[in-house]
Parts: C-alpha cells; sequence; structure tokens
C-alpha cells in the first residue's frame, strides 16, 4: 500500500511512501540532486523521526521546491498512510 503527497510541477515536490519490512529508505530524484541531496535527505530522516515513523520506502521527484514543502509533503503522505492503514 503507497499514498503520495505534492506534484511534479514547478516549485513542488511528488512524495510516495509506502510501509517496508527493514530500516528507512530514500530514492531521491531532483533536477538540483548535486547541491541538495544531502541536505533534503536530512529533512526526510528528521520529518520521519518527529513523525516516530520508520520502515518507509519513501520515493521523493523533486522540482526545485522549498524546505517547507518537502516536508509539508511528507508529513501529509505519511499522514495518508497511517489513515489508510487504519481504515484497513
Amino acid at each position: 500500500m503507497e499514498t503520495s503527497a505534492g506534484s511534479t510541477g514547478k516549485s513542488d515536490v511528488l512524495v510516495t511512501v509506502q510501509r517496508i519490512k527493514g530500516d528507512l529508505k530514500i530514492e531521491l530524484k531532483s533536477t538540483l540532486k548535486n547541491l541538495y541531496s544531502e541536505s533534503q535527505k536530512l529533512i526526510i530522516k528528521d520529518t520521519v523521526n518527529k513523525l516516530k515513523e520508520d520502515h518507509l520506502l519513501i520515493s521523493v521527484e523533486d522540482n526545485q521546491a522549498l524546505d517547507f514543502v518537502l516536508k509539508a509533503r511528507l508529513k501529509a503522505a505519511v499522514s495518508a498512510l497511517q489513515r489508510t492503514e487504519e481504515s484497513s
């Protein structure tokens, strides 16, 4: 089961999350990967820790989104996953 938030539009980010066995895994596609991938990974890890989540595969398609947009999309995708799991 996976959920997504955001879009691939300019200055936005599409975040898709799904539950996995094992530790957190991050897949990052970005137009500015060479410049910001480490920063984005830290933001993702910090946000996931604050949400008290692990065992997630997080796929990110970034198109120059600001940090707060990445956090918001990640929170929305994780929240949607949790709601979906609760209703199953």
